[in-house]
């Protein structure tokens, strides 16, 4: 059968189409960001032998043949630097390593659990688990394989596997907000020591619940404690020991809850943070200087921020105030509005305490009037903050000068608190 010039040279252009589909539907996706470029050089070149006519068509393919396991290594910094070497990105390194670890690790997970995992649905699981010692105790195994396995990944990529984790799931970050003054690979060294040292703790803590001995206080506790700081110690310079205490050390930890609602400037942290630090110097870590302290203390913070933002940062020490600053947050009201409203409670206090020490008022009278006074202020009070916020806050507080006199059988009031 004879065939003609067009139709050899079609079926050659088909066979250079398929050379090149089968190519392309083979071509591992996402190993590099340049294209693989295959070139196809067909020659037709007629011959005369005797009276029929010969087409001989070479079909020449140029690519590159690549095959994963060219880039797989038993040895995993082998493997990350072939990675690197075809311009693999370096978070898809990430993933790729992070997620082929958690599979390596995933049986000594699992077999850190000693209770069967065919649960079915009229078993008290939940109950059982944490009432279980066997249970505790693999729930800390299972911590310590996550700790090694945090630890593997800081070795082979510098990263902090708990933060890379939180930022792929969009959350909030406790540590790594706190720990930014620091490069990835330390930050995930402090973290890790930071929860190694927790887990401590709370296995101190599970014992004293369990067995009521005290250990919260003991000797146990504060050397897990020293520990703590001496690994500190040993991981920040004293630069960065500075910036960390900043954030976790208990005498700042005072100053922001001090500060709340006041707006404090960094400058104005700093030196209060100063003062507080000497105090826990002299007198230990207590939430608050004692009686006897105090009054030094606080002229001591008078001093250090001026007479006007000494009388604000008197005020963000009242719980009433705090109260009112919640319920504008709240309800996204101005802290100007939570200002103004405590402005009402020095009167109202002069004004139940002339009541009460009027000696020509019979209890009942002064109930009435007591009452009054309460009815007036929570009227300002709902005005300025609406229904809502206003019952918010009322549910919240518990002082006489906004809730009103508290009254016996007997419809008399009693003092005000």
């Amino acid at each position: 059968m004879k065939v003609s010039r067009s139709t050899l040279a079609l079926l050659a252009l088909n066979v250079a189409w398929l050379a090149a589909l089968s190519h392309f539907l083979a071509r591992p996706a996402g190993t590099s960001n340049t294209e693989t470029k295959v070139s196809f050089v067909t020659n037709y070149v007629p011959v005369a032998k005797s009276a029929r006519t010969t087409v001989i068509t070479n079909v020449v393919v140029a690519t590159n043949d690549f095959r994963w396991a060219q880039l797989e290594s038993e040895d995993y910094r082998a493997y990350i630097e072939r990675l690197r070497s075809i311009g693999c990105p370096e978070q898809t390194i990430r993933d790729i390593v992070i997620a082929d670890i958690d599979k390596l690790l995933a049986p000594k997970m699992q077999a850190a659990n000693p209770r069967a995992q065919d649960v079915k649905f009229w078993q008290p699981v939940e109950q059982e688990m944490w009432e279980d010692a066997e249970q505790k105790d693999a729930m800390r195994q299972q911590r310590a394989v996550d700790f090694e396995k945090r630890e593997v990944i800081r070795e082979l990529l510098g990263v902090d596997l708990v933060g890379e984790r939180l930022r792929n799931q969009g959350q909030d970050d406790y540590y790594g907000q706190r720990l930014g003054f620091l490069p990835e690979e330390k930050r995930a060294r402090v973290r890790l020591a930071l929860d190694q040292f927790a887990d401590q703790e709370r296995t101190l803590l599970e014992q004293q619940i369990e067995e009521g001995d005290g250990v919260a206080g003991s000797d146990e506790l504060k050397r897990v404690r020293q520990q703590k700081d001496a690994a500190l110690a040993q991981l920040l310079t004293a630069q960065e020991r500075e910036q960390y205490d900043l954030w976790f050390s208990p005498a700042a930890a005072a100053v922001r809850d001090e500060v709340y609602g006041m707006n404090a400037t960094e400058e104005e942290f700093l030196k209060l943070y100063q003062l507080r630090k000497s105090y826990a110097e002299k007198c230990g870590d207590a939430p608050k200087p004692n009686a006897a302290t105090w009054n030094d203390y606080a002229a001591e913070v008078r001093q250090a921020i001026g007479e006007q933002r000494y009388a604000e940062y008197a005020r963000a020490q009242d719980t009433d105030y705090r109260e009112l600053l919640r319920a504008t947050t709240r309800f996204k009201l101005s802290p100007e509005v939570a200002a103004q409203l405590y402005s009402y409670k020095q009167p109202a206090h002069e004004e139940r305490a002339r009541v009460e020490n009027d000696p020509t008022l019979t209890p009942r009278q002064k109930a009435a009037a007591f009452q009054a006074m309460a009815d007036e202020t929570q009227r300002a009070f709902k005005e300025e903050l609406g229904e809502k916020a206003f019952r918010y806050f009322i549910r919240r507080t518990a002082n006489p000068w906004v809730r009103g006199a508290r009254s016996d059988a007997n419809g008399v009031a009693s003092a005000p608190q």
